[in-house]
């Protein structure tokens, strides 16, 4: 069957396919094929909650034709309009599901962080408690079904500009917050269906800032 095809082969966001759909079958050639069509495309669109005016059915087959026709021409701008809509979407950062092989490494990295902030002798009590708050808000946005990952990764950058403020031997901290960028940057990656980055270096400074501090 015509629909059986073609909804099979379809991209899963509606907007995009509703293009690959228009392609195929705008452009038949017999009666049956065109009129099976043009039921496919309108039976989809509605399912789907994709608005256009359709035209009524009726005359003979020349007429349901060119009606047909007709129709596809007119809503071919309201097609490339939901084309990119659909594209300016997919690159916007939206809530992401965090596998759980991928949230069990992240948790033994906080966990060495949070080991970490309580055996650096440089940070103060009251400060290794603040640290300390902050790297669980990290964990609980990151522990939530679908994570944020702005704003885990500005949770985490704000952990980081702590850490430099308050020690100067900082490698032993930083080392797990960038474990942490390169798990959220693959996971990040996988998402959007890019590459992970080669080299991906911490905003706020250098893993190993402490012969500088030292200097």
């Amino acid at each position: 069957m015509l629909d059986q095809e073609l909804l099979s082969s379809l991209p899963p966001d509606p907007m995009l396919a509703i293009g690959v759909l228009y392609e195929k079958i705008s452009g038949k050639r017999t009666y049956a094929a065109t009129l099976e069509g043009f039921y496919v495309f309108k039976s989809y669109c509605e399912k789907m909650g994709l608005k256009f005016q359709y035209p009524m059915i009726t005359g003979d087959q020349a007429q349901i034709t060119t009606k047909i026709a007709a129709f596809y021409t007119s809503i071919l701008p309201q097609i490339k309009e939901y084309e990119v809509a659909a594209k300016i979407d997919s690159y916007l950062i939206k809530p992401v599901k965090i596998t759980a092989k991928d949230k069990k490494e992240i948790q033994s990295i906080l966990n060495t962080l949070r080991d970490r902030i309580k055996e650096c002798d440089e940070i103060e009590d009251d400060f290794k408690h603040r640290l300390l708050v902050k790297v669980n808000e990290l964990q609980s946005e990151l522990d939530k079904p679908t994570s944020d990952l702005d704003m885990a990764l500005g949770k985490a950058v704000k952990i980081g500009l702590t850490i430099e403020k308050l020690c100067n031997n900082t490698k032993p901290l930083l080392e797990p917050l960038s474990k942490i960028f390169r798990v959220l940057d693959r996971v990040t990656s996988n998402h959007e269906g890019l590459p992970p980055s080669n080299n991906l270096s911490l905003p706020y400074g250098p893993e190993d800032t402490t012969d500088e501090k030292n200097s």
